[in-house]
């Protein structure tokens, strides 16, 4: 016969007890209580201790009976529906909204064009190369993509993009970005260094700004940025994009916290190595010898720009609707070694 007191028994074993202090009546508990009662009373067929005892057992069996009740109750759903205190499964999640795309020409951006008017969007595709544009809309002729060719680092583009959006704008998507042929702080040229920053953050905040008014009556709007690996560590490129990708990370936290009370969501991607047609050649010797070891011994196989599209939508989608403010990293796990 073993008594359980505090959680444990008479030998020092753990018990396990029913979640939300349900007390499992069993026949042995009734049997300790009884053989106390003995002790203590003596062979008293009905000692007032035992009486005690037997109430308190029947009324912390009613309780615990009907705790268990209410919350199998609580819990029935019909066959058939899915057990969830989130919205239900979305489908044609971009019906009817207007969606912006930078750098859509080819790539990460080409990709979520691509996915994005085969979920309902309406696009608008933004890329300084007009060849790419007219390529992508011969692709999607059958679809609603409204192109704007130029340089994202110019307000004159921001304001192009804005403009063909008509007075709607749902979904930001910063995907533009440009390298900095891997040059460290004491090699990186004004020249470098201006034009990195003025396509990789500045494009990006300028874009923000423009169509945040038109969120902000809308009540709702959400941003979704493309840092990099290199905004995570120091190890993936030259100063002049690390910086910058790192800059894009606090811009987008900024933004988040900002506007998240009027409905604004904002968060960001942070690729790894991508199959893109981005250029990115080696100008340095020493960003060569510092960084090939790291590339070819630690980060994992380049990633397709379909996989990183699947992330991006999904932040861009109502299917994150609780989250802003967030960093997710699509790299094969390298952001994890």
């Amino acid at each position: 016969m073993k008594a359980t007191f505090g959680g444990k028994d008479a030998q020092g074993s753990k018990i396990n007890r029913a979640r939300n202090s349900d007390f499992k009546i069993t026949n042995n508990n009734f049997k300790v209580f009884k053989e106390l009662s003995l002790v203590i009373w003596g062979e008293k067929k009905f000692s007032p201790f035992l009486i005690l005892i037997n109430l308190w057992i029947k009324t912390n069996f009613y309780h615990s009976r009907r705790n268990l009740w209410m919350r199998r109750s609580s819990c029935k759903i019909n066959q058939g529906d899915f057990m969830t205190t989130s919205q239900p499964f979305i489908q044609n999640r971009f019906q009817d909204k207007t969606v912006i795309v930078t750098g859509a020409g080819a790539g990460i951006g080409k990709s979520c064009v691509h996915r994005l008017v085969k979920e309902g969007a309406k696009i608008i595709a933004s890329d300084w190369n007009e060849s790419r544009l007219s390529e992508l809309k011969s692709q999607l002729k059958d679809y609603a993509v409204i192109t704007v060719a130029g340089d994202i680092s110019k307000q004159t583009t921001t304001d192009a993009v804005v403009k063909a959006c008509e007075g709607k704008i749902d979904v930001v998507i910063n995907n533009a970005g440009i390298m900095d042929a891997f040059l460290p702080v004491g090699e990186v040229d004004d020249e470098t260094w201006d034009r990195v920053l003025a396509v990789n953050l500045t494009g990006p905040m300028r874009l923000i700004r423009a169509a945040l008014p038109i969120m902000l009556k809308a009540g709702k709007g959400n941003f979704v940025n493309i840092s990099s690996e290199a905004g995570l560590r120091g190890a993936c490129a030259g100063a002049a994009y690390t910086t910058s990708k790192h800059a894009l990370i606090g811009l987008s936290r900024n933004t988040s916290f900002m506007y998240s009370a009027k409905g604004i969501r904002c968060n960001v991607i942070a690729p790894g190595g991508v199959k893109t047609s981005i250029e990115a050649p080696y100008k340095s010797a020493l960003a060569n010898d510092r960084l090939s070891p790291v590339f070819q011994g630690i980060s994992p196989n380049m990633a397709e720009p379909e996989q990183l599209a699947a992330s991006i939508l999904w932040l861009a989608s109502d299917d994150s609707s609780n989250i802003t403010g967030a960093v997710l990293a699509n790299d094969g796990g390298w952001s994890a070694i």
